[in-house]
């Protein structure tokens, strides 16, 4: 049984009995979601005036609405460190040498990507969780649920996505072979050093070809550096001759890596990285799965509250079809669409849990 509710009557905990699109017809929420006080305030932005929500969310219910965002988030956090943590084993058990089962290797994944019925959860959560990882197996866990997002928005079959979402998990599994002076190394790498790096993802798909694995998961390490142009390694391979799993993951593989601190920079801010791949990745990545990521994602982050680059803070509202890096944000001065700002951007998104607290 389901209650019809109006938009201020909602409240945190209450479940979903419909899915949310926005005016583009773009899925936010999917029926079965969790509502938080933040995705509540994106479905009042939409312009929503009524919501379908479950009869066992029950209004009279105090139970219903006990779990903060915070509550949620912690829940969340716990999964992701549990995840982390098996991925890390996961590799150190491959890399040893011993074969491993693919369903278990993409249970790991699985349990956040089912959990979190929206990608705009999934967004918001990880760009507080990134604050909290280790590098070394939460940049693989990141790139393995991404690489779920992409595959669910480009409409892949289960058996694919399943192949892709594990290669994501593992595309880095090379760099177990690589001095780790050299991986956290703080300033600029040497050539030499540059060529040792670029060696993880032959050693990827030999420690992958020791333990029996799926091709679709070796050609992953393998071929997740190269690039449409031709300029990629290690085989210098053009277009049509990279493997739909290695594209997906390179894609996920850059805005992870850009949106995240690094030894030698800070995490750079989402929509900064979204200019830059329209900018300087359109021939090098494939243009059809970046498009349609980076309005995607994009998306993800409609709600979010944000800094302008003139201090300004406000929230984002609406996605400007062709322009996904500079969205329409309301602030206390009205509303301020940045496609007609070029002198404005977005300089970072505020985080609205407090993880230290």
């Amino acid at each position: 049984m389901a209650n019809n509710i109006y938009i201020d009557k909602l409240i945190p905990n209450m479940v979903l009995n419909q899915d949310i699109y926005n005016e583009h017809n773009v899925l936010m929420l999917t029926k079965g979601a969790i509502l938080t006080g933040e995705n509540i305030q994106t479905i009042k932005v939409l312009g929503y005036s009524k919501i379908s929500i479950l009869e066992e969310s029950n209004l009279n219910e105090p139970a219903c609405w006990q779990r903060s965002d915070e509550e949620i988030f912690i829940n969340f956090q716990k999964k992701y460190e549990k995840s982390g943590r098996e991925t890390a084993e996961l590799i150190k058990f491959i890399s040893d040498g011993n074969q491993f089962d693919l369903e278990q290797a993409y249970n790991i994944p699985e349990s956040i990507l089912n959990d979190i019925k929206s990608p705009f959860n999934l967004m918001s959560y990880l760009n507080i969780a990134k604050q909290l990882d280790n590098h070394t197996f939460g940049h693989s866990l990141n790139v393995s649920l991404i690489c779920g997002l992409i595959c669910r928005w480009l409409k892949l079959q289960n058996k694919e996505t399943k192949d892709i979402v594990v290669a994501g998990l593992l595309h880095d599994i090379g760099k177990t072979r690589i001095s780790r002076t050299i991986l956290q190394k703080p300033g600029p790498l040497t050539e030499e050093e540059r060529e040792e790096i670029k060696r993880h993802t032959i050693l990827g798909y030999r420690i992958l070809e020791a333990a029996s694995s799926p091709p679709s998961l070796r050609v992953g390490a393998l071929f997740h550096h190269e690039r449409e142009d031709g300029l990629g390694y290690p085989s210098g391979l053009n277009s049509g001759n990279i493997p739909l799993s290695a594209k997906i993951i390179s894609i996920a593989d850059v805005y992870d890596a850009m949106t995240s601190n690094r030894p030698y920079r800070g995490k750079i801010c989402p929509f900064k990285v979204i200019e830059q791949f329209q900018h300087n990745f359109y021939g090098a990545l494939d243009t059809g799965i970046l498009l349609t990521f980076l309005n995607r994602i994009a998306e993800c982050y409609v709600g979010e509250v944000v800094q302008l680059s003139d201090g300004r803070t406000g929230q984002i509202v609406l996605i400007n079809p062709g322009t996904p890096s500079r969205p329409q944000v309301w602030t206390s001065d009205g509303i301020v669409n940045l496609k007609n700002e070029p002198d404005l951007e977005i300089d970072t998104l505020l985080p609205w849990f407090n993880f230290a607290s």
